[in-house]
């Protein structure tokens, strides 16, 4: 079961949501099904895209639940996280005839929401160019921060869309 929310009523901008419940079967070797997996997933979003300004905005939450599922004990845990993206298309501000996107971004997630959860925080920076519609090449960089630990990130990209 699956509810799902948009709403479009300013030029550019897109706020939307979702919620899913279900109940996954769990299978023995022999195929027969021996538990439920309750499964609750919940995202909020948005988008806005105008005057060559573009962000991106994603918070979703996940949740796991089983009565019987570790030898009769009951085990859940759950997940969440978001990212923010803000960008600025200097190609079509410039009138280059192609994209070119500076944007930034930041991003935090814990794999598990109980108290002693491990969150992983990401700054991101970068920039976009697609010479035309179908074309894109990408470069970010930053950090990745889970417990005081720091991580270098570099990262290219090519897309081409068919």
């Amino acid at each position: 079961k699956t509810i799902n929310v948009s709403w479009t009523g300013v030029d550019g901008l897109r706020v939307g949501g979702s919620y899913t419940m279900n109940n996954a079967p769990i299978f023995d070797d022999e195929g027969n099904s021996i538990h439920k997996l309750g499964v609750d997933l919940m995202e909020l979003n948005s988008t806005y895209s105008k005057n060559n300004i573009h962000t991106v905005f994603e918070y979703g939450t996940v949740s796991y639940d089983c009565n019987s599922c570790n030898n009769g004990a009951a085990v859940s845990s759950s997940s969440s996280g978001y990212y923010l993206d803000l960008g600025y298309n200097l190609g079509s501000a410039m009138k280059m005839g192609a994209t070119l996107i500076p944007w930034i971004r930041v991003s935090s997630y814990a794999m598990d929401d109980d108290d002693d959860a491990t969150t992983t925080d990401v700054m991101l920076f970068g920039v976009m160019y697609k010479p035309n519609s179908n074309v894109s090449f990408k470069l970010d960089m930053g950090k990745s921060e889970t417990n005081d630990n720091e991580t270098d990130i570099f990262a290219l990209g090519i897309g081409y869309m068919f």
